[in-house]
């Protein structure tokens, strides 16, 4: 398995296991938005790297912010984190090839389908 391959199964992984929110928390949803953004930011990166749209993406998540209802502090925190996942993520893959790219479709399907969830 090549490390691009390796990245796109840790994320797909990654998405699996990240629990479902039960309780409206607030300290619950907060921890589960930041998974969210670094998920999110991760896919992100892995669709840009492959050449690929990733504004699905970044629209599900803004989308995931305002149904949360997150007050601006935690808003910005959260959009840092998703940016330096996808950063992270273009840095890690860089001058790799682009194996794994023919999955960037279901990398943003799953992405927003994993954004779009209830926060309840």
């Amino acid at each position: 398995m090549t490390r691009f391959s390796c990245a796109v199964f840790t994320l797909a992984l990654a998405m699996t296991l990240t629990p479902v929110m039960t309780m409206a928390d607030p300290h619950d949803t907060a921890a589960d938005l930041a998974t969210d953004a670094t998920n999110a930011g991760t896919a992100a990166g892995i669709v840009n790297q492959c050449h690929s749209d990733a504004a699905p993406i970044r629209a599900a998540f803004m989308r995931a912010l305002d149904q949360a209802g997150v007050d601006d502090g935690l808003r910005q925190s959260l959009w840092q984190r998703y940016r330096a996942a996808e950063t992270e993520t273009i840095t890690a893959l860089a001058g790799k090839p682009d194996t794994g790219c023919a999955d960037t479709d279901t990398i943003i399907q799953d992405t927003v389908h994993r954004l779009e969830r209830p926060v309840s």
